[in-house]
C-alpha cells in the first residue's frame, strides 16, 4: 500500500542502446521502485515512528528529526525505531480540544488532537483525565500519536467550572511524558426556556428553534417531541434547530433534550400539534409557463405552516419553490407560482398554461397579469391592451435598457435613447444659474448695507435722545437756581413792605386756579340738574372713588391707553381731587401709592431722578393742593 510519503516510480522511456548487439529492455520487465524521504511530513517523533517499518525510518533524538540509522550522527547518539517495541516519544503536545464544553453529567466524547500522544493505545489507556475527572479513551477512535477520543465521567460532584486536560504516555511520574492542555475544558449546565414556533401541523415537518443556554455543549445531542425523535439540524450556544416528527394527536407535547448523559427537561415548554391544513381553492388556476405569478390559496389552518413549498411537475421534470409565501393567515396564503402542475400541502390542483403573444390571457376569472416595464432602473406608468404595452417613461436622458417583467418572465426588447424636453442648452442653463447666483449675492450685499445703515441711524437717534435728556437736566437745574433766587428776592421784598403783608388768595380761588387754570366759570361751581337715575349713578361712582383699590385701578387703566393725552390726565386728576375734597387723608394715601409706583417705575427704567415729576399730571395736581 502506497502512502503520501512514498511515490511509485517506473521507467516509461527506457534508454536506447547504441550497440545493436545488446537486447532491448521492456518497461514491464522492470520491478516497481519507491522513492521516499524520512523527514518528509514527519516533523514529530510520533509521526516518524508510526511510518511503515519497511522504510526503516527512526527518530534521531540528538538532532530531533526523522532519519535513517546511518544518517543520525554521531552514531552513538540515541536513535529510536518502532520495531524495538518499547519506544515512546517524549514531550507530547495538545493542540486542540473538541468540544471545549460539556455537561457535568458526563458522557461527552472529548477529542484530543496533538503530537506524540503515544504509539499504541495501551500507552495512553489510563493516562487521560480532566482535572480530577476521569476520561476513558476509546480504542476504536484512537489514532496513533495524533488523536485520542475519551468518554468523560460524571462530574456533578466536581465544583470547579474549568479544568485542564492532562495526558500521560504510560506513566505520569516523568514530566517529559506528560502534557497539560493550554486551554481549559469548561463544565456547564445547559438548559432551554422556550421553543419557536410553539405549534405546527400534526403531520410534522415544522422546523423549530429551541432557545436556551449552553446548548452547544457536549459531543452529541438528541431531541424528542414526546416519544418521537426530532430530526436535529444545527445548534449554537443559545439555540438548537430540529424538524418535528408526526404527532399522535392534537395538543401539547413535551420537548425533551439529551446532551450526552445530561437529560434536559422543562415542563413549561411544550410543542402544540394542530390539525393538518386543508386546501379548498387556488386562485387563479392558471399561470404563464415561466411562473412567478401570484396565487391565493384558501383553506384551513394555513397559519400553522411556517415553510410552505410548491412543487411543479411537467412530465419527469420537477421544480420546488421553497420560499413561496408572501403573506399567510389562518385561511388564506398568497404564493408565487412556479408551476405547470401544482402540488401544495399534499392536495393537487391542475392548472392551465397561458402561452403565446397575448398580453391579456383569455383565462377564467378576473385575475390579470402584473406587468413591470423598467427603463434603466426606473419603472414607468403602464397602459395595457391586447397587443401592446403603453409606457409613460420617467424623466431620464441618455441611452437606457428596456426590460419587461411579468411573473417569472423577463425580456429586453432593446435600448431606448431619451432626450431632454428642455429648450435651453446646457451652457444657457449654466449661464442662467450663474446670473441668478450673482443677483442673489447682490441682494444679500444690499441687505447687509441697509442693515448697517439702520444700525447707524439707531445709534444717532439714541445719541440725540441722550443729548436732549442732558439739556433738560441743565434747564431744570437752572430753573431751580432761578427759583431759589426768586425766593430770596421775595424775602427782600417783604422787608420793604410797610406792614400791609402778602396778598394771599382764599382757598376756593386758589384751588380753582390750580385745578382748572384759565377757566373762571367751571361746571363744578354750579348746581347740576340731572335725572334721578343719573344722580344715583354718580352717587355710586362717588362711593367707588372712595375705594382705594378701585381708584388706583381706574387711574392705571386710563394711563395705559395711548390716546389718553397729558391734558386729559390733568382734567381727570382735577375732577378726582374735586370729588375727594372732603377725604384728604384718603387722597394722601392714594398720592403716596402713586408716587411709590412712579419711583419704582423710574428706577426700573433708570430715568434721571430730576425728571421724576416732569410730565405726570395727577401727581402735579395733588402736590399743588398740598403745598
Amino acid at each position: 500500500m502506497l502512502t503520501k510519503n512514498s511515490l511509485p516510480f517506473s521507467l516509461s522511456n527506457p534508454p536506447t542502446l547504441l550497440s545493436p548487439s545488446l537486447p532491448f529492455f521492456s518497461p514491464s520487465s522492470l520491478p516497481p521502485a519507491h522513492l521516499y524521504k524520512c523527514p518528509a511530513l514527519r516533523d514529530s517523533c510520533g509521526m516518524c515512528l508510526k511510518a511503515d517499518p519497511r522504510f526503516e525510518c527512526g527518530w534521531c533524538v540528538q538532532e530531533k528529526k526523522c532519519s535513517l540509522r546511518q544518517e543520525c550522527v554521531p552514531l552513538e547518539s540515541s536513535w529510536m525505531h518502532a520495531t524495538t517495541g518499547n519506544s515512546r516519544c517524549a514531550h507530547p503536545k495538545i493542540s486542540k480540544l473538541s468540544p471545549e464544553t460539556g455537561p457535568r453529567q458526563g458522557g461527552t466524547m472529548l477529542t484530543i488532537t496533538g503530537e506524540n500522544l503515544g504509539l499504541q493505545f495501551k500507552d495512553i489507556q489510563t493516562g487521560v483525565r480532566i482535572g480530577k475527572v476521569a476520561c476513558t479513551p476509546v480504542e476504536a477512535e484512537y489514532i496513533s500519536a495524533e488523536q485520542i477520543v475519551c468518554k468523560l465521567a460524571d462530574a456533578t460532584g466536581y465544583r470547579v467550572q474549568e479544568a485542564h486536560v492532562e495526558v500521560c504516555v504510560r506513566d505520569c511520574t516523568h514530566t517529559d511524558y506528560k502534557v497539560v492542555s493550554p486551554k481549559a475544558f469548561t463544565f456547564v449546565s445547559p438548559y432551554f426556556t422556550r421553543v419557536q414556533p410553539s405549534k405546527g401541523p400534526l403531520s410534522g415537518g415544522t422546523r423549530i428553534t429551541i432557545e436556551g443556554s449552553h446548548l452547544n455543549a457536549g459531543s452529541a445531542v438528541a431531541v424528542k417531541i414526546g416519544l418521537h425523535p426530532c430530526r436535529f439540524e444545527r445548534r449554537s450556544a443559545r439555540e438548537m434547530v430540529c424538524v418535528t416528527p408526526a404527532g399522535q394527536s392534537p395538543g401539547g407535547t413535551p420537548v425533551m433534550v439529551d446532551i450526552n448523559s445530561a437529560e434536559l427537561r422543562n415542563p413549561e415548554v411544550k410543542f402544540n400539534y394542530t390539525d393538518d391544513p386543508t386546501i379548498f381553492k387556488i386562485e387563479p388556476d392558471w399561470s404563464i409557463a415561466s411562473g412567478g405569478t401570484m396565487l391565493t390559496v384558501t383553506g384551513t389552518n394555513l397559519a400553522t405552516i411556517k415553510e410552505p413549498k410548491m412543487r411543479a411537475k411537467y412530465g419527469k421534470v420537477q421544480s420546488v419553490n421553497r420560499v413561496c409565501v408572501l403573506a399567510c393567515t389562518q385561511s388564506v396564503c398568497v404564493c408565487v407560482c412556479v408551476c405547470i402542475h401544482l402540488c401544495i400541502l399534499f392536495s393537487c390542483v391542475s392548472v392551465s398554461i397561458s402561452q403565446g403573444k397575448n398580453l391579456i390571457p383569455a383565462a377564467p376569472g378576473n385575475s390579470r397579469l402584473n406587468y413591470t416595464v423598467l427603463i434603466g432602473e426606473k419603472p414607468c406608468v403602464l397602459t395595457l391592451s391586447e397587443s401592446q404595452l403603453l409606457c409613460e417613461w420617467p424623466n431620464l436622458t441618455g441611452e437606457h435598457k428596456v426590460t419587461v417583467r411579468v411573473g417569472g418572465f423577463e425580456y429586453s426588447p432593446g435600448t431606448l435613447q431619451m432626450y431632454s424636453d428642455s429648450l435651453l442648452s446646457l451652457p444657457a442653463i449654466i449661464g442662467i444659474g450663474g446670473g441668478g447666483g450673482l443677483l442673489l449675492l447682490v441682494i444679500i450685499a444690499v441687505l447687509i448695507a441697509y442693515k448697517r445703515k439702520s444700525r447707524d441711524a439707531d445709534r444717532t437717534l439714541k445719541r440725540l435722545q441722550l443729548q436732549m435728556d442732558n439739556l433738560e437736566s441743565r434747564v431744570a437745574l437752572e430753573c431751580k437756581e432761578a427759583f431759589a433766587e426768586l425766593q430770596t428776592d421775595i424775602h427782600e421784598l417783604t422787608q420793604e413792605l410797610d406792614g400791609t403783608g402778602i396778598p394771599f388768595l382764599e382757598y376756593r380761588t386758589y384751588a380753582m386756579r390750580v385745578l382748572f387754570p384759565g377757566i373762571e366759570d367751571h361746571p363744578v361751581l354750579k348746581e347740576m340738574e340731572v335725572q334721578a337715575n343719573v344722580e344715583k349713578g354718580l352717587t355710586l361712582f362717588g362711593q367707588l372713588l372712595t375705594k382705594k383699590h378701585f381708584l388706583l385701578t381706574f387711574i392705571r387703566t386710563l394711563e395705559a391707553q395711548r390716546s389718553f393725552s397729558m391734558r386729559d390726565r390733568g382734567n381727570v386728576a382735577s375732577l378726582v381731587m374735586t370729588a375727594l375734597q372732603g377725604e384728604m387723608e384718603y387722597a394722601t394715601g392714594v398720592l403716596k401709592q402713586l408716587l411709590s409706583d412712579l419711583i419704582d417705575k423710574n428706577l426700573e427704567s433708570k430715568n434721571h431722578p430730576k425728571l421724576l415729576l416732569r410730565r405726570y399730571g395727577p401727581l402735579l395736581c395733588w402736590v399743588g393742593l398740598f403745598v
